[in-house]
C-alpha cells in the first residue's frame, strides 16, 4: 500500500517491481502512479533543453523557471523509474538522461520481445493443432515429432 502524503506534501508509492517480465502490466502501473504525481506527459513527451549556453540566456526569466521545473519533475521521474526496476534490468536505463529516454528504453526492450513472445506462440499453437499422425507413421515417430 502506498501512503498518501507525509508532513512536507510527499508522495511516498509502493512502486511495482520490474524484473523483466510482464511488462504491460507495469507500465500500466507506473502510468497511474506518473498520472497521479503529474509526471506522465513528461515522461511520454520530454522537455525541451536549450541546445546550448547562448540559447539558455535568450530565455525569458518564466521559461528558464518552467526549465528549473521540468527538470526537477524529470529528475523525480527517473528516480521513480530507478526505484521500480530489478537491479537486473537497472543498467539497461542506467545511462538515460531523461525519464522519457529510460521509459523509451524500456518500452523497446520489453514491449517488442511480449509481442514477439505472443506471435510464436500463436504459430506454435497454430502448428500443434494442426499436428496429424500420417499413415506412414508409427506412434514413435509420432511422439518424437510432437
Amino acid at each position: 500500500m502506498a501512503s498518501t502524503s507525509t508532513s512536507m506534501g510527499l508522495f511516498n508509492p509502493q512502486f511495482p517491481q520490474f524484473n523483466g517480465t510482464n511488462y504491460d502490466y507495469w507500465a500500466i502501473t507506473m502510468k497511474a502512479l506518473f498520472a497521479c504525481q503529474d509526471l506522465w506527459e513528461l515522461v511520454e513527451d520530454g522537455y525541451d533543453e536549450p541546445a546550448n549556453e547562448n540559447e539558455f540566456n535568450r530565455l525569458t526569466q518564466a521559461e528558464k523557471d518552467l526549465l528549473k521545473s521540468n527538470r526537477k519533475k524529470d529528475a523525480k521521474a527517473l528516480v521513480f523509474l530507478y526505484q521500480a526496476v530489478d537491479q537486473s534490468v537497472f543498467p539497461r536505463i542506467a545511462a538515460a538522461n531523461t525519464s522519457k529516454e529510460a521509459w523509451q528504453t524500456l518500452k523497446t526492450a520489453y514491449q517488442g520481445m511480449e509481442k514477439v513472445k505472443t506471435a510464436k506462440l500463436q504459430l506454435l499453437r497454430r502448428d500443434f493443432e494442426n499436428l496429424n499422425m500420417k499413415e506412414s507413421d508409427n506412434i514413435d515417430s509420432f511422439f518424437t515429432h510432437v
